[in-house]
């Protein structure tokens, strides 16, 4: 195996909001009701942080997150989730709930999050990103 003698290098980061409204349906190999995160570049990216926060009062679920081959489209390859904990109506006490996943994800050229959550509510998910660059 060749050793990589080109050096790769993250370019500035990049942030990507996108909003969750609708509940999964379908199956954690064939998820429906997802929206796009991320998507990586022609030389592969690093995603640093995704913030999950609530817009309305939640219930207890989890949001799933999925990788997705573009040069594949509808192919889902599932990563993890994070849990989503029950809240009250937001108000000027009660504030939205607030998750992160804070574990990096080496995305290939093409490739791309792809998110969908337990239960129909709003949530905001906000993604963090390095494209790099060789």
């Amino acid at each position: 195996m060749a050793i990589n003698t080109t050096p790769v290098f993250g370019k500035t980061p990049e942030i990507s909001t996108t909003l969750l409204t609708a509940a999964m349906g379908g199956t954690l190999t064939a998820p429906t009701n997802t929206v796009v995160g991320f998507t990586a570049g022609a030389d592969g990216a690093i995603i640093k942080d995704i913030n999950f926060a609530a817009q309305v009062a939640t219930t207890a679920g989890k949001v799933y997150i999925f990788l997705e081959d573009t040069a594949a489209a509808g192919t889902y390859y599932f990563h993890d989730y994070v849990i989503i904990p029950a809240s009250g109506a937001l108000s000027a006490t009660v504030h939205p709930v607030q998750q992160k996943y804070g574990r990096y994800i080496k995305l290939e050229a093409g490739w791309r999050t792809v998110y969908a959550m337990h239960n129909a509510e709003a949530l905001v998910v906000t993604t963090i990103a390095d494209q790099l660059t060789a």
